[in-house]
C-alpha cells in the first residue's frame, strides 16, 4: 500500500509540476491533450508525454523554461529574440515533410510563453550512454541519409547535430530535433552564417563546442 501511495503521490507531482508548465506557456495548447507525464529535459525544454484528446494518439509536448533561461541568460533582449527565433524555425521545421525529420503537429506562442506538440519521441541519443555496433551504424546511416535529404531538396545545412538534438521514436526510428541550427544556402560554396547569433561558449542557445565546426567556435565566420 505504501508503494501504490509513493506512486500515486509521484504521478499527482508530475502532474501538478505539468501544469505549472502550461500556465506558463498558454492553456490553448495543452487543453487538446490528456495524460500528460514529463519525459525529460533538454537544454532549456522540458519534455513530456501526452495523449492527443482528437486522435488518442501518443505525443510528445515541449516547452520552454522561461525561468531557466532567465537564470542562464541575464539578457532579456537576447531571451527575447531567442524566442522569436525558436517561432522561425518551428514553421520552417513544419513544412519538412521526412520520417528522419521530427515531426511539428502545432505551436503555440505568446510572449514569454513558448511550446509545441510533436510526434512521439521516448529519448534523446543523448540519455543513453551505449549503442551495440550495429545499432550506431544504423543511426549513422539515418542521419547522413537525412542531411542529404535536406542539404539536396530544402537547402538547408544544419548545423545543430550533437545527441541532445537527436531523438529516438517508440519504433528506434532516428528524428532529427529542432531546426534552431538550420541555415539556408545559395550554393555549396555560398558563406553560411549562423541564423541566431555568433556561437558563444557555454551558452544555452548552442550546442557544445565539441560538436561544432572549428570556425563556428573559432568566429572565423562566414562558413564556407
Amino acid at each position: 500500500i505504501s508503494l501504490e501511495i509513493f506512486f500515486w503521490f509521484e504521478k499527482v507531482q508530475n502532474f501538478s509540476l505539468f501544469q505549472k508548465d502550461c500556465q506558463k506557456m498558454g492553456g490553448s495548447l495543452s487543453a487538446k491533450y490528456e495524460s500528460i507525464n514529463h519525459d525529460f529535459d533538454i537544454g532549456v525544454w522540458k519534455v513530456h508525454d501526452a495523449i492527443s484528446k482528437s486522435s488518442g494518439k501518443h505525443v510528445s509536448l515541449w516547452m520552454i523554461d522561461y525561468q531557466l533561461m532567465k537564470q542562464r541568460d541575464r539578457n532579456k533582449k537576447v531571451r527575447r529574440r531567442y524566442l522569436q527565433h525558436c517561432q522561425n524555425a518551428i514553421q520552417i521545421q513544419q513544412k519538412i515533410s521526412h520520417r528522419n525529420v521530427l515531426k511539428i503537429l502545432e505551436y503555440d506562442s505568446a510572449g514569454k510563453k513558448f511550446g509545441f506538440a510533436s510526434e512521439k519521441i521516448v529519448c534523446a541519443l543523448s540519455n543513453e550512454t551505449k549503442y551495440s555496433r550495429d545499432e550506431a551504424m544504423y543511426i549513422t546511416q539515418q542521419l547522413a541519409i537525412t542531411l542529404d535529404y535536406l542539404h539536396e531538396n530544402h537547402k538547408i545545412v544544419f548545423q545543430g547535430l550533437c545527441p541532445d538534438n537527436v531523438f529516438l521514436s517508440p519504433s528506434f526510428t532516428i528524428k532529427l530535433g529542432l531546426f534552431l541550427h538550420g541555415t539556408p544556402y545559395q550554393t555549396d560554396i555560398a558563406p553560411i552564417q549562423h541564423p541566431f547569433m555568433p556561437w558563444q561558449p557555454n551558452s544555452i542557445y548552442f550546442i557544445p563546442a565539441n560538436y561544432c565546426a572549428p570556425e563556428i567556435v573559432t568566429g572565423s565566420q562566414p562558413i564556407t
